[in-house]
């Protein structure tokens, strides 16, 4: 399927054609290592290298319990669904990618990508069950919303924020922006 991707670390170094890949993570501790290797041998994709190897953000540290839950409950109980420290993100329309400008504060200069995936390495969500104002801040509400997520559902009364995690790589196809 084609999709579009927001090059929010604004490489400019990819070329139409190039794919974009999982990469291996290390951390300062053999113990984290093995850890990683373990769960994420395929890798981690610079989101998975954020919020699993990276420090904790002290302005922002509800978003990386979030994730944590989000990645628990998939786990538990959607092992087959890509996690989203190796997912690829995407928008399934053009239209979308203004929406998520604005949720990150982007300046509109950021590279835009139509890329390519096969459709069966495609899981279509719903972000409003990860958006912050959604939750009432209880681990059960976060799972309750996660297990939504996994499930692939729409919130009713919210509107759909849709994104593509694309598993293992896509293909750049041609910069749009």
């Amino acid at each position: 399927m084609y999709a579009y991707h927001i090059d929010r670390s604004h490489s400019n170094h990819f070329n139409k054609g190039d794919n974009i890949v999982l990469s291996k993570s290390i951390t300062n501790f053999e113990e984290t290592n093995l850890l990683l290797e373990t769960q994420f041998s395929e890798g981690l994709t610079k989101h998975g290298q954020k919020y699993l190897t990276n420090s904790i953000d002290p302005r922002t540290p509800w978003n990386n319990f979030y994730e944590t839950i989000f990645e628990y409950e998939r786990k538990i109980n959607f092992p087959e669904k890509i996690s989203r420290y190796q997912s690829l993100f995407a928008l399934e329309k053009l239209d979308d990618v203004r929406y998520w400008e604005e949720v990150f504060q982007l300046k509109g200069k950021e590279p835009i990508w139509k890329v390519y995936a096969p459709d069966d390495k495609v899981f279509r969500a719903d972000a409003s069950w990860f958006t912050l104002e959604n939750f009432d801040q209880s681990t059960l509400r976060i799972s309750y919303n996660a297990r939504q997520y996994w499930s692939g559902n729409l919130r009713e009364g919210y509107s759909a924020k849709p994104e593509l995690l694309i598993r293992g790589s896509m293909r750049l196809v041609e910069r749009v922006r």
